[in-house]
């Protein structure tokens, strides 16, 4: 810019800031602001109408098609699933075989859990446990085995060009476990250690007395104690591996990389000398007959832990699919749960809260679960039964419907993310006497339950005065006493003086 002065004091301006240079500008701005307010409105109006919540995106079903494991049933009756993947070099191998805890004699409960675990530790009649351990190892391999309630198991992880060796060890492993006495002796005294912590926290305590109490009487309501597995001998492993481990009784899945027929040679190489057995019957059915009642265990813990509930039912009841939603809508699905919005959000009575409609071959249970501080304990029970309640006597919200249909749903692509998990489904299925297209009969199912069938459902099978009630906690620092909801039965926590004065030498 250049200023001059001239004739009558006033300057004669030059350059941008002259005033018809100025005015030029201006009017170019102005020009463009407008163009942009122009450009902003369209834009903002533009984004309006493409910006949809993602609650209310129209969203496509879901369609799913995963590959199906192929099943072939072996000339000595096992049954093999089976589904290549050749994405890795890696090969999953399992045996799911029908034995369980339920068939411990009373007298040595924890039989099949000990024998499951040392089936594996105890070597088998080649090899050493130790010796197991450092071949795995240097194959980057591994072999397990365990035994639960209602089934055992074992399994092989594998690189496909190790498949050979891993196999034989896996299948010595099933046939001709060696059950090492000090391996027997080791594992003995691991169970009987847990035993003696397991009355250490509330949560635990408070899950095993009620499930004693639910299925008091039948297999699945016995807990082993300190006498009765040290009664177990190796002889007594030795005999119920025999009575129970055999080829007409294990389901085997295979996935990974490896071709069908030359696996199938393989399996029929390694297990044709091993002699059919006798199946055991199924557990026996548990008699539905609910009863309330109120019970307590007395532990000086500052929390409250409480578990609300009854017996329930078979997941091949054709109600499964509406009270699988409905549990979802209650406590099952987290933080869109009534229980977690209402006891932790809304009344901040817990941090944790939640309830479970469990179902299987034998009736399962349902279960409201809640630790609070003592000075709310009563508070809790109330508000979870009153939860529960309301299921029976309104309808749950449109809303409530759609989020639990569509959660269950998109959650069950992840059943499917691997060969190993596609091969487990087929597997599990076939032990539990399901179809084999269960889990297709269970999405259309999960997708047409309304409201109705939820009000419906939870009328018949939320029963609030049949319900038992456990708490573990200190009764001098409830904000009620317990017998608020009816008369309570004292138990006492196991008392190991007797036990150690009989073996102190």
């Amino acid at each position: 810019m250049r200023n001059e002065k001239i004739e009558g004091g006033r300057w004669k301006v030059e350059g941008p800031f002259a005033p018809a240079a100025f005015a030029r500008a201006a009017n170019r701005i102005a020009a463009r602001l407008a163009l942009g307010l122009c450009l902003g409105v369209v834009s903002t109006l533009w984004a309006e109408e493409l910006w949809v919540h993602p609650s209310k995106m129209a969203v496509p079903p879901l369609v799913l098609k995963p590959p199906k494991a192929e099943r072939v049933v072996l000339e000595n009756g096992m049954v093999v699933h089976l589904l290549e993947d050749h994405e890795l070099p890696i090969v999953r191998v399992s045996a799911t075989v029908k034995a369980g805890s339920w068939l411990d004699p009373d007298e040595k409960l924890g039989l099949a859990e000990i024998a499951g675990a040392v089936m594996r530790t105890g070597g088998t009649r080649s090899m050493t446990g130790d010796e197991m351990n450092e071949t795995l190892e240097f194959m980057a391999a591994g072999v397990e085995t365990s035994i639960g309630s209602r089934s055992g198991g074992a399994s092989l992880d594998v690189l496909s060009k190790d498949l050979d060796a891993g196999l034989k060890i896996f299948s010595e492993v099933l046939m001709f476990p060696a059950f090492a006495a000090d391996k027997v002796e080791l594992r003995k005294k691991q169970v009987m250690e847990g035993i003696r912590r397991r009355n250490d926290e509330p949560g635990p305590i408070c899950a095993r007395e009620f499930g004693k109490v639910l299925y008091a009487g039948h297999p699945f309501g016995r807990v082993n104690s300190l006498d009765s597995v040290d009664r177990i001998t190796r002889d007594d492993l030795v005999a119920f591996h025999k009575k129970y481990f055999f080829p007409n009784n294990l389901i085997v899945g295979v996935a990974g990389d490896f071709k069908k027929d030359e696996l199938l040679s393989k399996l029929k190489a390694l297990f044709s000398d091993w002699p059919k057995g006798q199946p055991p019957a199924d557990p026996p059915d548990v008699p539905f007959d609910p009863k309330a009642g109120v019970y307590f265990v007395e532990k000086d813990v500052p929390q409250a832990s409480i578990r609300i509930g009854h017996l329930g039912i078979k997941k091949s009841d054709p109600d499964y699919f509406a009270i699988d939603v409905m549990n979802f809508i209650l406590g099952g699905s987290g933080f869109t749960s009534r229980l977690m919005r209402e006891i932790r959000s809304n009344q901040g009575l817990a941090y944790s809260v939640g309830s479970y409609f469990s179902a299987g071959q034998e009736l399962g249970s349902f279960g409201m679960v809640c630790q609070t501080k003592s000075s709310t304990t009563a508070r809790c029970i109330e508000e979870m039964k009153k939860l529960a309640a309301q299921l029976t006597s309104e309808p749950v919200t449109e809303e409530e419907l759609k989020i639990a249909r569509e959660s269950i749903l998109n959650s069950f692509v992840f059943e499917f993310q691997s060969s190993g998990q596609i091969v487990g489904q087929a597997v599990s299925l076939e032990y539990n006497k399901l179809p084999p297209d269960y889990l297709q009969i269970y999405k259309e199912a999960i997708s047409k339950v309304t409201a109705a069938d939820i009000l419906r459902v939870a009328k018949k099978h939320l029963l609030s005065d049949r319900q038992t009630v456990t708490v573990v906690g200190k009764a001098a620092d409830f904000d009620k006493p317990l017998s608020t909801f009816g008369p309570v039965k004292v138990l006492p926590l196991e008392d190991f003086s007797e036990f150690d004065k009989k073996h102190k030498n």
